[in-house]
């Protein structure tokens, strides 16, 4: 049979285009095509596992990777569309520090712009069964290519600040092309009124980010420092909602962004954009969303030019027995000093962070507050409503070189009842004094928050 011309190029164009259209890494050749970074020997070898080459992977007690070779955008990927990655592993156990898969973006020279975290665990048994984990990156997605990006590696890696120590097994990575969807928001948007500023960021399913007071930041803007709502249902491993991908990812069912009492056409106005800017005298930014197809959310974040507003509704159809929800994440710079509290008793709690890893507060209160010495600023945060009969408590986390971390702190080993709204709102003001007047300008603000308009 003949084949004609028109067919050779028909097939030629077939299969130059193959590789945009998506790519699938295993090792029934080994581990070509992958890369140990840093090289450290050992660190990744070809088993057999249930009769499958596997790469098993291990920190050996040095921060490491394995990693597919560079996928170049234009070449191996089309610049143009988003991609789902998928891998598929068993996760043997960690000893010490995290585990992750993620997406890297680099840049021509190597240099990586972004890391896109799809999944992560720490420390932990075995795990039985093989995992499969998807996030799509790329145009239009949680997780675009900044500006720059040369190229995509899929890596695993652990890491910690001693020296980690776990084992996990590689079955494939494959990456699957998905249409471009013209609808999307720009993966950042930064609102500003007057002397506040907050960030709303796609990749932690448009949880607000950061706190700018007067051009200083004051709450950390830093993908792991997370903020909003996050929760372990009894008998899970880790958390899920807000930027934790450990077990499922938060679902958002819509969003929307009012400027100034009028809707935002965030689409319009953020088109070809990776940040949209915007500044008004108030903003409202509303989310719909649910975790684990069970606990249903609306989460509603108030920006003017004195406060942060933040209020989250709580709903599930039966009952969910709860490790512990944490509302109203606020992971504070490592430049706050001191503290101060007044107790729903009226009793006034004050201290100093250390950076032991310790617990501050741990009681339920009118408002707290932190303040930076360095910096001469500080933030006010007041409870304005929580549902009556519910027990809660207020939580700082004093950790040493990362944050001082602010949780309001529900249902710990308790059970969220069905078919009850529950909210809980909290006012946050931002202010400058000098340290010896500073428990005095805090008070008066924290007693302030707490009047309802």
């Amino acid at each position: 049979m003949k084949i004609r011309v028109w067919q050779w190029i028909l097939v030629f164009v077939l299969f130059s285009n193959l590789g945009s259209l998506g790519m699938e890494f295993d090792f029934t050749k080994g581990l070509s095509s992958w890369q140990r970074v840093p090289d450290v020997p050992g660190c990744a070898e070809l088993e057999q596992r249930n009769g499958i080459p596997v790469a098993v992977v291990r920190g050996m007690g040095k921060n490491g990777g394995f990693q597919t070779r560079p996928l170049r955008l234009g070449v191996d990927l089309s610049a143009e569309k988003p991609y789902e990655v998928m891998a598929r592993f068993w996760n043997l156990g960690v000893e010490r520090g995290v585990v992750g898969f993620s997406v890297c973006c680099n840049d021509s020279s190597g240099r990586r712009l972004v890391q896109h975290s799809c999944w992560s665990s720490g420390e932990c048994g075995a795990e039985p069964h093989a995992q499969e984990r998807r996030c799509v990156v790329g145009p239009g997605s949680l997780c675009p290519y900044p500006a720059g990006t040369d190229h995509l590696v899929v890596r695993f890696s652990f890491w910690s600040k001693d020296g980690a120590a776990g084992t996990l097994a590689i079955e494939r990575v494959v990456l699957t092309e998905q249409e471009l969807k013209e609808d999307a928001w720009p993966p950042s948007i930064v609102v500003t009124c007057g002397d506040l500023s907050t960030r709303f960021e796609a990749r932690s399913f448009w949880t607000p980010y950061r706190l700018d007071y007067r051009g200083v930041r004051l709450g950390k803007d830093s993908f792991g420092s997370h903020w909003g709502t996050t929760v372990t249902f009894r008998g899970m491993r880790g958390f899920v909602g807000s930027g934790h991908r450990e077990n499922e990812d938060e679902v958002v069912e819509s969003v929307e962004l009012l400027r100034d009492g009028e809707k935002v056409d965030v689409v319009a106005l953020g088109r070809g954009k990776t940040e949209l800017a915007l500044t008004g005298r108030e903003f409202l930014f509303r989310k719909r969303s649910s975790l684990c197809g069970k606990l249903r959310l609306v989460c509603e974040t108030r920006l003017t030019g004195e406060v942060l507003e933040e209020t989250v509704t709580m709903r599930c159809d039966e009952d969910l027995p709860m490790s512990l929800v944490y509302h109203f994440m606020h992971p504070w710079l490592v430049a706050m000093s001191d503290y101060l509290a007044e107790g729903l008793d009226g009793k006034i709690i004050a201290g100093e962070f250390v950076g032991d890893g310790g617990g501050r507060i741990e009681v339920p209160v009118k408002w707290s507050a932190v303040y930076s010495r360095q910096l001469g600023k500080g933030t006010v945060t007041s409870t304005v409503e929580t549902p009556q009969g519910y027990p809660w408590k207020i939580h700082y986390w004093d950790r040493k070189d990362i944050y001082r971390k602010h949780y309001f702190v529900a249902f710990q080993n308790a059970t969220i009842p069905p078919g009850i709204d529950l909210r809980y709102r909290l006012r946050t003001r931002a202010f400058e004094c000098d340290a010896e007047s500073w428990h005095q300008r805090a008070m008066e603000l924290g007693r302030r928050g707490i009047v309802t308009d």
